[in-house]
């Protein structure tokens, strides 16, 4: 904008002094000296617009084919000289004017300036030699000893950080160019390690497998590439563990506490299907003879009695709670047979079960992901939309607490952002009166489409909808029966949406166990799962004895 308006300026000025210039010359030649000043003032100006207009636009060309980004520190100073020599030349060769009386007092100015503002000076020199280097840039993640975040800006003076705790540090340039610095490029991979000790009877090879598995299991933040890796490091005798490391990648340095939480969370869970004990076990201090110094018995740690105590149990650990709390509904002969075959596995939440499972979920939360059914789908459809046009005209929900949303509050808040984006301000509302109807994402979405009256906005929508329905299941729900007992053709989704345990039945064992109970005993478990069990609503007693037969 201001190349143009200097650029008009002069132009204007040049102008009068072509057409009037030569008649003020004749009556006032004081106006007339003023008027070429003026023009040749404006010119200057202009052309260190230009100038710097084309300097700015070879620094971003460059930035930009290097791929990074810097902050106006060095465009300033470039400026700052253009207009310093501008000044110079104007004076000498525009007003004649002998600059090395101004030269000298401007140094010696500059000497003072220079000694009152030293610091100040050192802070702008590290700016500048932080442009030119180009250590690090907007994005990147720095570290040194205590201090660590990500570079926000880069000033004349300061370089402003962000921290994990979502504060801004402001550190002069001259500490980042004076001391040593970790510099982590934001689209560097960075590979946060975590160490973790399980205890030296169990095999290493189990171990490392177990601690992959979970590194592969869609963790967030961690990167597919570079791989992750999981080492052993060591042993420590006196706890008798074994110490391994965890080494994974990723993208988000400030998130590496939260990803590494993700990650020993599941770890746990998995270590513990396998019958492997997580934390080490917790020192024994017993007084040892012959082991004195002069003060008396030295204590020392006893690593066999801490391992005989804190030894984890086996793998399949059948449930602790007692038989007449577990699956109540079944005769005491079939129950009993069933919780003998059995296995409580743990889960972490975000974690896929294994699919070829049958059980009973003693606590937390799963969300079961079926194959769609259109008639099913058209049903529950229907329904959800009849109780939210019985919400609309205030009659309400017997029997729910109103306002009490059903869906989880994540996928509340995703569902309300498309819908906003759908239908503005209004769709609040809507939102709330389905998301306390109903906890299938699938239906939800299907629901609130109705009510969107463009076709292409209401696919596009739909197009962030889930793609299959899911159902959640609570304490005491059943899931993976129909599956077992060959009743779908494809197994459904199991995800864990709160670390739970579960009670779990392998078809090999469920089948054996089936077939040494009598036929009234199978009789009740086939009413039980009819009743019970999803996708078991039509089973029959002569289809459990074929798949009894198959197995």
């Amino acid at each position: 904008m201001w190349t143009l308006v200097f650029t008009a300026a002069a132009a204007l000025f040049w102008l009068l002094q072509v057409t009037i210039g030569p008649d003020l010359e004749l009556q006032h030649e004081a106006e007339a000296r003023w008027l070429w000043h003026a023009a040749q003032g404006l010119s200057v100006l202009a052309i260190v617009q230009v100038l710097r207009s084309l300097l700015g636009h070879l620094l971003i060309t460059s930035w930009r084919t290097r791929g990074s980004a810097t902050s106006d520190l060095l465009r300033s100073v470039a400026t700052i000289t253009l207009y310093l020599v501008a000044l110079m030349l104007y004076l000498r060769f525009g007003l004649g004017q002998d600059i090395s009386s101004v030269l000298a007092t401007s140094a010696l100015v500059s000497v003072i300036i220079g000694l009152a503002l030293q610091p100040t000076l050192g802070h702008l020199f590290a700016g500048v030699s932080i442009e030119i280097e180009h250590p690090l840039n907007p994005g990147d993640y720095v570290r040194r000893e205590d201090l660590e975040g990500q570079v926000v800006s880069l000033s004349w003076r300061s370089v402003y950080l962000r921290t994990d705790r979502s504060s801004t540090l402001v550190f002069p340039n001259s500490e980042f160019t004076s001391r040593t610095l970790e510099i982590i490029r934001r689209d560097q991979p960075f590979r946060h390690q975590l160490s973790f000790n399980v205890a030296a009877d169990h095999p290493p090879g189990q171990v490392i497998r177990v601690a992959m598995r979970v590194l592969r299991s869609d963790l967030p933040g961690v990167c597919a590439s570079p791989a992750p890796s999981v080492i052993l490091q060591g042993n420590d005798p006196l706890t008798g563990t074994m110490r391994y490391a965890a080494r994974m990648y990723t993208l988000r340095y400030l998130d590496r506490s939260s990803i590494g939480s993700a990650f020993l969370e599941r770890l746990w869970y998995a270590l513990s299907r396998e019958g492997v004990s997580l934390l080490p076990p917790p020192t024994e201090w017993q007084a040892v003879p012959g082991h004195e110094t002069e003060d008396g018995a030295r204590l020392i740690p006893d690593p066999r009695a801490a391992l005989d105590r804190f030894r984890p149990a086996p793998r399949g650990t059948r449930p602790p709670a007692p038989d007449s709390t577990v699956l109540p509904a079944l005769a005491p002969q079939i129950r009993a047979r069933l919780l003998a075959t059995t296995s409580l596995l743990r889960y972490a939440a975000e974690e896929r079960c294994d699919p070829f499972l049958a059980g009973v979920l003693l606590d937390g939360r799963l969300r079961e992901e079926r194959a769609p059914d259109p008639q099913r789908v058209e049903a529950a459809l229907r329904a959800l939309l009849a109780e939210v046009a019985r919400l609309q005209r205030g009659a309400g929900r017997s029997g729910s607490a109103p306002g009490q949303l059903q869906l989880s509050h994540e996928v509340f808040q995703t569902l309300l952002a498309h819908a906003s984006r759908a239908l503005g301000p209004m769709a609040r509302n809507l939102c709330e009166q389905i998301a306390t109807l109903t906890e299938d994402p699938f239906l939800a979405y299907r629901a609130f489409a109705q009510s969107i009256p463009q076709p292409e906005q209401r696919q596009r929508f739909l197009a962030n909808a889930p793609a299959q329905p899911s159902v959640v299941l609570h304490a005491g729900d059943l899931f993976g029966w129909a599956n077992v007992l060959g009743l779908e053709a494809e197994p459904p989704v199991l995800r864990v949406t709160q670390g739970c345990s579960m009670l779990c039945w392998r078809e090999e064992a469920l089948c054996a166990a089936l077939r040494e109970v009598g036929a009234e005993q199978q009789q009740d478990l086939v009413s039980w799962l009819v009743r019970l069990a999803p996708g078991c609503e039509h089973l029959a007693l002569g289809q459990l004895h074929e798949r009894l037969r198959l197995a």
